[in-house]
């Protein structure tokens, strides 16, 4: 029988290379809710975790939740994300968004963690026009979000209860430039006119 004789030195290598493989570093999971409702995770996926200071979020949930549907280029790493209407396009490990055509900087990139797609609540959220509020005590995350176009009701020194747009078709939810879209409204018998307003001028749509 042979005997193996180990130094001090080398007991001592095996003691560290065991002790480091003991550990296991683990993230913290951060709720996220919409509307003050929670957004439920895989728990087998990715998990709402804090990054540099940013709260980034696994998108395929999180877009779910939020009602965008994704188209993934695995070889130009360009996500492309649509919801009513507005279309956002981003390059994966950039820190730009562009919505319907006009780019939106934001101050964190995206990331691939894991072989899975991370991006910053912020970027994710604000690009649908949804607010993200970060709740200190209970370290959570808060996304209200509403629909993307709101009829404006009409002008006037009294306005019926009963005002409304029971539907909204858009012909084209992305065009190129100078292009047409026609935008359909079908409002109830008590709705005298509406108007579509551009979210980000402010300016009415004729």
């Amino acid at each position: 029988m042979k005997k193996l004789t180990l130094g001090l030195s080398a007991l001592a290598a095996c003691a560290v290379t065991l002790t480091m493989s003991a550990v296991s570093v683990f993230a913290e999971v951060i709720p996220v809710y919409l509307n003050n409702s929670a957004i439920t995770f895989a728990a087998n996926d990715a998990q709402p975790q804090i990054i540099n200071n940013r709260t980034y979020v696994p998108i395929r949930a999180t877009c779910d939740a939020l009602g965008l549907t994704i188209d993934w280029n695995s070889k130009s790493e360009v996500l492309t994300l649509n919801r009513a209407g507005i279309v956002i396009s981003h390059k994966m490990r950039s820190k730009i968004v562009t919505i319907n055509g006009v780019e939106q900087p934001f101050d964190t990139p995206s990331i691939n963690r894991n072989n899975r797609i991370l991006m910053p609540i912020r970027m994710l959220a604000e690009s649908i026009g949804s607010t993200v509020e970060w709740d200190n005590a209970t370290r959570s995350v808060h996304i209200t979000s509403g629909s993307t176009v709101t009829p404006v009701k009409p002008s006037g020194n009294t306005v019926s209860k009963d005002v409304s747009v029971k539907s909204m078709n858009i012909s084209e939810t992305a065009i190129d430039s100078n292009s047409t879209v026609t935008l359909t409204a079908v409002a109830n018998e008590n709705t005298a006119k509406v108007k579509f307003i551009n979210k980000n001028t402010g300016n009415t749509i004729t």
